[in-house]
């Protein structure tokens, strides 16, 4: 097994160690995200500023072997900032994250690109969000299947987001107590980027405020950090919530929370292949989770991440799934079987 560390600006050793492999991304800029392939190439993208005085951004996408020989450097200018990277299994990778102010309407927009395999051209981009007046999308993961189909997800506080017609949830935020909520988007596209295949809202708008006219514009907020594709083809979305209505199964691991505006607890939801909603349960705000065939994180060969309330990253090893512990246990993960 390997594993993989990706570190921003900072000192690191050069001597040569068993094992360690090295890739220097530059002096400028902030890294993003890493992730391999099956054949144990390495990508990394890295973004930074070559003029302040524009304001540009370019997108630094570097794919090495398993031996750490650099196979390519791809540079292409963006105004947006990548928060995820994925590879389909014809080596083209896969691009997610969030565009600033698009239109006079939208503050934000989420964006897909695809590069294609040998690093030398963007195949597509494509823009999703809404044209609500003072509302954003931002894209915070994405994956790809086995046709090559992509999958993003991350949140939106948009009615009119772009849902398919098989949607679960098809209604979007609406303004509640001078407050507009955040829903959870996931959305899956044709490998070409052309068609939206499957697009969803998951999440609620009911919050518990207590602070009196501190609360005026409260809003629940339900945000994707992470998704992955199963082999058999179902979706899992992990993130946070502090929507006390979200969504969720009747005989799952956590069915309430207290949702304490503003504090957020986690969630993890799983989707067919179809996209109807196979299970969603909340995971945190202090509720202990039930004794179900525990095991310690390092059984695992994923984990979440995080803060309280808070899943980052997730992994899906076959029917397993790594999930995190209650934050009072002090435990990084516990393993469940489903």
């Amino acid at each position: 097994m390997r594993l993989i560390v990706f570190f921003g600006l900072m000192s690191l050793p050069l001597s040569a160690q068993p094992g360690l492999r090295y890739l220097n991304l530059g002096t400028a800029g902030s890294p993003c995200c890493v992730t391999t392939d099956s054949a144990g190439n390495v990508y990394t993208v890295n973004t930074w500023n070559p003029d302040p005085v524009q304001a540009s951004t370019e997108i630094v996408l570097t794919k090495t072997d398993s031996k750490n020989n650099l196979i390519y450097t791809f540079t292409f200018d963006s105004a947006g900032n990548p928060v995820g990277v994925a590879v389909d299994s014809q080596q083209n990778v896969f691009l997610a994250g969030t565009l600033g102010q698009t239109s006079p309407e939208s503050e934000a927009e989420g964006f897909v690109s695809k590069v294609n395999s040998s690093g030398t051209s963007v195949l597509f981009t494509r823009l999703l969000g809404g044209t609500t007046p003072g509302t954003g999308t931002s894209l915070n993961a994405v994956a790809t299947d086995t046709a090559g189909n992509v999958y993003v997800a991350g949140s939106t506080t948009s009615e009119d987001y772009p849902v398919s017609a098989n949607a679960f949830q098809s209604t979007g935020p609406v303004i509640q107590n001078y407050g507009v909520p955040a829903y959870v988007v996931l959305t899956e596209l044709s490998a070409d980027g052309s068609r939206i295949l499957y697009s969803t809202f998951l999440g609620g708008s009911g919050t518990n405020c207590s602070g009196g006219s501190a609360c005026i514009g409260a809003a629940a907020r339900s945000i994707a950090n992470s998704l992955a594709v199963v082999p058999d083809g179902s979706i899992v979305v992990a993130g946070q919530t502090s929507a006390a209505n979200f969504p969720v199964s009747s005989t799952t691991v956590q069915t309430s929370c207290d949702c304490l505006y503003p504090s957020q607890t986690g969630f993890v939801a799983s989707f067919s292949a179809t996209g109807g909603l196979r299970w969603s349960t909340y995971l945190g705000g202090g509720d202990p989770l039930p004794n179900r065939r525990r095991r310690p994180g390092r059984d695992c060969t994923g984990r979440f991440g995080g803060n309280r309330g808070h899943l980052e990253q997730l992994f899906v090893p076959g029917h397993r799934e790594c999930l995190p512990a209650d934050n009072a246990s002090r435990v990084d993960s516990l393993c469940f079987e489903v």
